[in-house]
């Protein structure tokens, strides 16, 4: 019987030559890295790379397991304080019940029923700690203390996650990538200006002493970004490395370039297939129908690959177990991005002054429809960002807020150049003469409208610089009701 997943292996003609040229490219990455470790250190540079890769792991896992819930709890406490009336309902309704918690209560985006589990846990722990009759002032001193408390616990959290990302970034030169990608694009636009002429100012940038300057709503920012990033490149690399292994190419830098299209293409559908396989996989429990799922596809998958890599094992079980550890832990970094996001969202509720919001955009057939596409410009940056959310992770946040609507993101247009969006290759906060220039530019556009090809892109930039709405758009911030939104793209309403 012709299988699911068989079927997506005779997909020959979705990988394209583009995405080949991109494989190569990754490929070369990792050895060039790998090569230095071989120049620097002894025959044991394999071994090495992989130590990397699995002592930022472990760190990584650490830091999303310090900040657990935490950053739900804090949200909720911030809502209750700034919602004084719900938070005494709340407790009116409460304050005389018999409270009985688990041991560790799940908080969710629904932040009714959260809030009303953060003031049991307060209520039941001031009854164990004082004997006084519980006022809602002795619960709303709880919750500022908490607050100031859980902020500087996140806020050491994010330094720690952003280092940790940027480490792996820089590892495989990818910030180096970024800055060119930028400052091609850039000249692309006649603003040579912006381009990144020295690469450290990034690595100052990111610099941990540089970081705990920053506040708490901007580090959140920049971590949805490299966040982000970290998840696509992850998982890039790894495969590579999968490649690599498959090829046997590790003493054999230049022996990519004489590997045919094909065979790239046939281990790229390898790839594939594992991860097919290893994708309902995520904890300890679910061992059994993996094993189910590896026992039912193993013969299909060793006959089809043994007449394309007849030197190879095929042995779907290998393969699988090779690679399941690291896709569990690209998935982790996902989970945390759109953890991250919603954060940043709750935050951008309360801030009218920043231009973000929801982009209408056209699916293609790779993109979830069950994604929003979100734009943020987050004041003094350089580009803004996009970045999407769960539609249904955001109802269910805006349900608890009893709202609806989420405004829409003004400039969409702004940052299409010849049809095409431009991306934001590196994200950082512009300097004071970078500022400047673009201001110049935008001054100048004021007298004369014809002084630059690109006029809305110009002014757009320099009013995220400001940190002011675009002022090239007089029209009326609009809505959109995330709740009716369907397949089709609606209009946004005032």
């Amino acid at each position: 019987m012709e299988l699911k997943f068989v079927k997506e292996i005779m997909r020959h003609e979705h990988i394209s030559d583009i995405e080949i040229k991109k494989v190569r490219d990754r490929i070369q990455r990792v050895l060039s890295y790998y090569t230095t470790l071989k120049d620097s250190s002894n025959d044991k540079s394999k071994k090495d790379l992989f130590k990397q890769e699995d002592e930022d792991i472990k760190e990584y896992n650490a830091i999303i397991d310090s900040m657990g819930g935490l950053q739900i709890q804090n949200s909720v406490a911030k809502y209750l304080l700034q919602n004084p009336q719900i938070m005494k309902s709340i407790f009116n309704r409460i304050i005389n019940e018999k409270i009985e918690l688990e041991d560790r209560p799940f908080y969710t985006v629904d932040l009714n029923q959260s809030s009303e589990l953060i003031l049991k846990q307060i209520i039941k722990d001031l009854r164990k700690s004082t004997t006084d009759a519980i006022t809602i002032e002795m619960v709303r001193g709880v919750l500022e203390n908490f607050i100031n408390i859980s902020d500087a616990h996140l806020k050491s959290d994010y330094i720690k996650l952003l280092n940790n990302s940027l480490r792996f970034l820089n590892r495989y030169n990818l910030i180096d990538f970024y800055i060119k990608r930028n400052n091609t694009n850039m000249e692309k636009v006649n603003l040579e200006g912006l381009k990144i002429e020295d690469n450290n100012i990034i690595n100052k940038e990111f610099e941990t002493e540089n970081l705990e300057k920053k506040p708490i709503e901007e580090l959140l920012f920049l971590n949805v970004f490299y966040q982000n990033r970290l998840t696509k490149e992850k998982k890039k690399v790894y495969d590579a490395i999968f490649f690599i292994e498959k090829l046997n190419l590790w003493n054999d830098k230049e022996g990519v370039e004489n590997v045919g299209d094909e065979v790239l293409k046939q281990l790229i559908i390898k790839k594939r297939v594992i991860d097919r396989v290893n994708e309902k996989y995520k904890r300890r429990s679910d061992s059994p129908q993996h094993i189910g799922m590896i026992k039912k596809y193993i013969k299909i998958y060793r006959d089809y690959f043994n007449g394309i890599f007849p030197d190879s094992k095929n042995d779907l079980a290998d393969d699988c177990m090779q690679t399941l550890y690291w896709n569990l832990h690209s998935r982790k970094i996902y989970d945390t991005k759109l953890d991250l996001t919603y954060k940043v969202f709750e935050i951008l509720m309360n801030r009218t002054k920043i231009n973000w919001g929801y982009i209408q955009f056209q699916l293609d057939k790779n993109e979830d429809k069950d994604f929003l596409l979100l734009g943020i410009d987050f004041p003094g940056y350089n580009m803004p960002m996009t970045v999407h959310m769960k539609k249904e992770t955001l109802v269910a946040f805006l349900s608890g807020m009893q709202a609806s609507t989420i405004p829409m993101y003004i400039g969409n247009e702004d940052m299409l150049i010849r049809n095409n969006r431009m991306p934001t290759n590196i994200l950082y906060k512009l300097p004071e003469d970078k500022k400047g220039y673009i201001n110049d530019i935008a001054k100048t556009l004021k007298k004369n409208p014809k002084s630059h090809q690109y006029p809305d892109f110009v002014h757009h930039l320099n009013s995220l610089a400001k940190g002011i709405m675009p002022y090239n758009h007089k029209q009326k911030r609009s809505y959109i009701n995330v709740v009716k939104l369907e397949d089709s793209e609606p209009e946004g309403r005032e």
